[in-house]
């Protein structure tokens, strides 16, 4: 009895872990390869541009107010790192390790924001950078 107790578990963890990798693997974001130039940078609150980050922010999250089905954020640090975020909503959340990481990597360096959009007709807007 107590082998039994022990298996069931394992079985479902090893389950939920299949799933949950499926999962990644299915829905994993797709490269924006082809966007359209729009020739203006985007509208995002709170608005970052030409702000100086200091080097220990917790990360500076913001909202795409452009419409549209999906929405990518690239930061591009002057040294390290680059951190790429999708979205299904305006909202962008980055990831606070490798925002951290991305900080001391850069410290003293600048940003450049790209953000794109996924209009409703299903073609990739391109922002002009922050």
């Amino acid at each position: 009895m107590s082998r039994v107790r022990r298996v069931i578990p394992l079985a479902s963890t090893a389950i939920v872990l299949a799933c949950l990798a499926a999962q990644a693997i299915w829905t994993r974001p797709t490269a924006v390869t082809d966007a359209a130039s729009v020739g203006r940078p985007p509208a995002i609150r709170p608005d970052y541009a030409d702000v100086v980050i200091p080097p220990n922010i917790a990360p500076l999250n913001f909202v795409v107010e452009e419409p549209g089905q999906r929405y990518r954020a690239r930061i591009q640090p002057d040294r390290g790192q680059m951190i790429e975020v999708f979205s299904d909503a305006p909202a962008i959340a980055i990831p606070a390790t490798p925002w951290r990481r991305m900080l001391a990597d850069n410290r003293g360096g600048g940003y450049q924001v790209d953000i794109c959009v996924k209009a409703p007709d299903g073609r990739w807007l391109g922002f002009d950078a922050l």
